[in-house]
């Protein structure tokens, strides 16, 4: 693996742990890996100690039973060259529990399709999901304030 990213992502014998006790085949890992190294562009230094964290979460999400979120993230991190990082989940999940997916989906991609750079695209798609969720959640609010000021359209069980 080593070799594979041009002696660019360095493992630790824990990693290399890791991936052994997640039961895949090496060729398969291999595969993945090489298919990551050629579309993983870490935009700054930082970003590229992620490498192997980052490729984990790719193998749990296309090989395990990934959660929504987990499945999501994947896309995602396709989508975007692996750009979109784990920093952003916490943003992503509370989304996904106030907007349909396809929605987030189509927003993601359309910030994908301006010409700016990946990291920039995520950024800004993170912010405006935080304004949506903000939006969903104060409409929430008022719809519930309404119906509280409004005793006869709330349904009174008997």
């Amino acid at each position: 693996m080593y070799a594979l990213s041009g002696g660019k992502q360095k493992f630790l014998d824990y990693q290399i742990k890791i991936l052994r006790q997640s039961n895949l085949p090496e060729e398969v890992i291999l595969s993945d890996w090489t298919n990551f190294i050629d579309r993983w562009k870490p935009q700054n230094r930082q970003d590229g100690r992620y490498g192997f964290s980052r490729f984990y979460d790719v193998l749990k999400a296309k090989y395990g039973n990934a959660s929504p979120l987990e499945a999501l993230i994947f896309r995602f991190y396709e989508m975007s060259g692996y750009v979109f990082a784990g920093e952003y989940k916490s943003v992503l999940s509370l989304a996904m529990d106030h907007l349909p997916e396809e929605d987030i989906v189509a927003c993601f991609e359309e910030h994908l399709a301006k010409p700016t750079n990946s990291s920039h695209a995520v950024n800004t798609f993170c912010e405006e999901c935080r304004l949506d969720v903000k939006r969903e959640i104060r409409l929430s609010r008022t719809a519930i304030e309404h119906a509280i000021d409004d005793p006869v359209s709330v349904a009174v069980d008997s």
